[in-house]
């Protein structure tokens, strides 16, 4: 049990710091250092996103418009619905 208090510790200290933990979050990249920083590209299609959730579209329809719009992840393929999902949510 003392070893998960510590491992929990540790990451949340390194998340005060704003270093990553895992994986690079959508809308932010990392330097050598494991800083995070804001990636204004993907900011802007998180924001369109939420502007189309606002505007009352649902999450499939929110894909299919990202897809029209040419937008792709970071892969370079159309976003998935999960995707989306955690952008509304985030």
């Amino acid at each position: 049990m003392r070893i998960r208090a510590l491992t929990v510790a540790a990451l949340a200290a390194k998340r005060a710091r704003g270093e990553r933990t895992g994986g690079i979050p959508y809308g932010f990249a990392a330097d050598a250092e494991g800083r995070l920083s804001s990636d204004a590209a993907e900011q802007e299609v998180i924001s369109v996103v939420r502007g189309l959730r606002a505007s009352g579209l649902v999450l499939r329809s929110i894909v299919a418009e990202l897809k029209r719009r040419g937008l792709a992840s970071r892969a370079g393929t159309p976003f998935g619905l999960t995707q989306v999902a955690r952008m509304v949510a985030a």
